[in-house]
């Protein structure tokens, strides 16, 4: 019963977590950004050619 416990803990806290992420700042990037590079768009440099 512990095992089954903590595993729902766990998804329970990963869910409202994940939830409050997603709701502020977001979870992906834009397409543009993906397509593009994270590196230019995150830290305006390209690192790899």
């Amino acid at each position: 019963i512990g095992v089954f416990s903590i595993a729902a803990w766990a998804i329970a806290a990963s869910f409202v977590v994940l939830f409050i992420l997603k709701k502020t700042i977001g979870l992906r990037v834009t397409k543009e950004e993906e397509v593009d590079g994270l590196d230019i768009h995150e830290h305006k440099t390209n690192v790899y050619n």
